[in-house]
């Protein structure tokens, strides 16, 4: 017997080495025959990408393009701006802080204010109404040209003190009330998170998610211009610049790894692994601009059909665009990291629903 299992064992070894390896190259196979038949991805307009992905307890990380001589190479340490992503982050760090009890979701945002910016026509606006698309705030404003001296870096001069300027003289108008989170509503967010906590929005961010998750997420508050983000592509099809903050960095401004966004979407599908899976659940939530679309704490919902409701994001940047989606029932994500404001389409959501069997999988 104990000869029998010194044969075995190795080849039971080397049947898993094969196995994996032969998942991973699956995976591979399926991607590029969607970037071929299924989705209109321009390599022109997007050099390279990351495609990464979670299976239970299995994750894969793939590298596309990276034939343009003048970018960085990808590969799965580049550091990639996550643009609106940052607020499905800053929302984690708000429910977090709510648990603590050092904010509530009734609190009004006067009240979480400085006293000098008081806003009476914003009495009666909590945070709660900020998940709830009815903060009453607009997504962008008039007045936040006068600040800019590169459009490319909308809020490289514009300061939390501007802001605040801002919300105090603001008249809110009901034909703006959104139905998607606004930068505006998370830009005063992180005012809010910082003077609640006495932390930087950066130190904030080490405590409550870097430190939990061994994740290295960050804002460009240490950072220069040259930063160390990957180089990528604009709309204009040349390099462009990473963007600073002066503000708007929980909502714009968060940057990260292909691997950290893994990692977090890990901790975003235990979190989240009950929380929508009939019909009923998914029409509790805030509607959108369409009904298939519901809001969910910083990120969004969709009515995929077959009963599968996954959940999702973009990001875009000057010079990057970034998608997350994640399956909690089968324990499936996938992140995708272009090195252009381009992107790549739908190749995020054509994966996801590609590693669930076109929704059909049960677990």
């Amino acid at each position: 017997m104990h000869r029998l299992l010194l044969f075995l064992c190795p080849l039971l070894l080397l049947w898993n080495v094969q196995k994996l390896q032969g998942q991973k190259n699956d995976f591979r196979k399926q991607v590029e025959r969607i970037i071929k038949y299924d989705s209109d991805l321009d390599f022109d307009l997007t050099p390279a990408f990351l495609v990464g992905m979670v299976d239970h307890n299995h994750s894969q990380i793939e590298v596309f393009g990276n034939n343009f001589a003048n970018y960085d190479k990808l590969d799965s340490l580049s550091v990639f701006e996550l643009g609106s992503i940052s607020k499905v982050i800053s929302a984690e760090i708000l429910l977090l802080m709510v648990e603590e009890k050092m904010l509530s979701m009734s609190s009004e945002l006067n009240d979480l204010i400085p006293d000098e910016y008081y806003n009476p026509r914003m009495k009666g606006v909590t945070l709660g109404h900020i998940f709830k698309f009815e903060s009453k705030l607009p997504h962008v404003f008039k007045g936040k040209g006068l600040y800019e001296n590169d459009p490319r870096n909308p809020y490289e001069y514009f300061s939390k003190t501007n802001l605040l300027e801002f919300y105090k003289n603001y008249i809110p108008d009901a034909d703006l009330i959104g139905n998607s989170y606004s930068d505006t509503d998370f830009a005063l967010l992180e005012i809010i998170l910082e003077r609640s906590s006495s932390k930087a929005f950066e130190d904030l961010i080490e405590y409550y998610i870097n430190e939990k998750l061994g994740t290295h997420f960050f804002t460009s508050a240490h950072e220069q211009k040259e930063s160390i983000v990957a180089s990528g592509m604009n709309r204009s099809g040349i390099e462009g610049e990473p963007m600073v903050f002066k503000s708007f960095a929980a909502s714009e401004g968060i940057k990260g790894t292909v691997k950290d966004v893994l990692t977090f979407m890990q901790y975003l599908i235990s979190k989240n692994k009950d929380k929508v899976e009939t019909k009923e659940h998914f029409k509790s939530n805030p509607e959108t601009w369409t009904s298939r679309i519901r809001g969910f704490e910083g990120m969004y919902i969709v009515d995929a059909g077959k009963n599968a409701f996954p959940f999702v994001s973009n990001g875009l940047t000057n010079i990057h665009h970034s998608f997350i989606g994640f399956l909690p029932r089968t324990q499936t994500a996938v992140v995708v990291l272009a090195n252009s404001a381009t992107g790549t389409k739908d190749l995020g959501m054509l994966t996801l629903r590609m590693i669930n069997n076109n929704w059909k999988r049960k677990n």
